[in-house]
């Protein structure tokens, strides 16, 4: 699902939340694990550090495609 939204735009954690209604904790984990993964980076801009998806390797791996035969 984060990689779902990243897709569509960079986001800070707080709006990945918001989006998700889920606790920030595991967002952050999530994230942190999508990001030691290389899928996405982090773009720091002053005290604001927001996520974006790694397009190139989402579209190289098929990553958001889903099994048509499932």
């Amino acid at each position: 699902m984060i990689l779902g939204l990243l897709e569509v735009e960079e986001l800070c954690l707080c709006d990945i939340v918001q989006a998700l209604q889920v606790p920030a904790s595991t967002v952050a984990h999530h994230v942190s694990m999508l990001e030691d993964a290389g899928v996405i980076r982090r773009k720091e801009s002053g005290k604001y550090t927001s996520f974006i998806a790694r397009k190139d390797l989402i579209t190289k791996h098929h990553v958001l495609e889903q099994d048509s035969q499932v």
